[in-house]
């Protein structure tokens, strides 16, 4: 059975999601870590 367009579309889109928000957690770390470097 083929899967619908719209469940391949709320697929594609939350994998899009998590791939933003981790793409931001791995920023938000890299920022926050060089200046705990900095500051130390």
């Amino acid at each position: 059975m083929m899967p619908s367009p719209r469940t391949t579309y709320n697929a594609i889109s939350l994998s899009y999601v998590q791939v933003i928000s981790l793409d931001r957690v791995i920023a938000f770390i890299e920022i926050n870590g060089c200046k705990a470097v900095s500051d130390a």
